[in-house]
């Protein structure tokens, strides 16, 4: 990149207060790596209306014909294992009952 550039680029972001976010943004990309947030993601689910709207996310994903991965299994998974085992129970009820298809992504893999 041209130093010049890069000069001035530092110079508008740091009137725009956003210096450090630009930076550490433009350092993620080139480095090919995930920050610590999109790597650690704490979910957990506190009540049944949590578990009711996380129903719903993996109800509206089936239905556009889309598979549950990625950062979606990673929070599902997340939510299931830290979270009360009543609403875990209570999510795979819930699964069951509106889109059973889907409780395939949530099996352990038989090796």
């Amino acid at each position: 990149m041209n130093v010049a550039f890069d000069l001035f680029i530092r110079y508008a972001c740091g009137l725009a207060g956003i210096t450090g976010v630009f930076l550490r943004k433009r350092f993620i990309d080139e480095a090919g790596i995930l920050p610590l947030e999109v790597v650690r993601m704490p979910y957990r689910w506190n009540n049944q209306r949590d578990v009711d709207e996380a129903v719903v996310v993996v109800m509206n994903t089936v239905d556009q014909g889309q598979e549950i991965r990625g950062w979606l299994m990673r929070a599902l998974q997340q939510a299931i294992y830290d979270s009360d085992p009543g609403l875990a129970e209570h999510f795979f009820k819930e699964l069951e009952r509106h889109r059973p298809g889907a409780l395939k992504y949530f099996k352990k893999p038989v090796f």
